[in-house]
């Protein structure tokens, strides 16, 4: 990890930059987890490897700029957020609340998926129901 410090917010001035990547780390984990997500649908989400999100909560890998906006986009959440320490006065609630409802929103998606694979297996029991009815109307018929 680079030893460079960032200048890019003051609460953040003379900090090394590996210090700034461990607050992330932490702070991905955290809000993965209060959005009830496990790591692989956190890859799934991002298209990055499950394997990768476990690293990078573990501090053993740094992100790209588009890894922590693709992470942040699919938590619901800011870059800022995932990069602030909460000791800093960050909107917690705020925070925590944009992590509920992306939780939500993905159950909710991952549920109408569950409905529409159960609605077209109904659809075709139903078909083969109307079918094998058909067959033995006409193996009746022919008696």
């Amino acid at each position: 990890m680079s030893q460079d410090t960032t200048q890019a917010h003051p609460a953040y001035q003379g900090l090394p930059a590996d210090l700034t990547d461990q607050i992330f780390a932490r702070r991905l984990r955290v809000i993965r987890q209060a959005a009830g997500m496990t790591q692989q649908q956190l890859a799934e989400l991002t298209g990055m490897h499950r394997s990768a999100i476990a690293k990078i909560e573990a501090g053993g890998r740094v992100v790209s700029v588009g890894e922590a906006v693709q992470l942040a986009a699919a938590l619901g959440t800011t870059v800022a957020e995932l990069a602030a320490d909460p000791a800093d006065g960050a909107d917690r609630a705020r925070v925590e609340a944009q992590v509920r409802l992306r939780s939500a929103e993905h159950e909710a998606a991952r549920r109408h998926e569950l409905m529409e694979e159960a609605r077209l297996l109904y659809m075709h029991a139903l078909e083969a129901a109307e079918d094998a009815r058909q067959q033995l109307a006409a193996l009746d018929g022919e008696d």
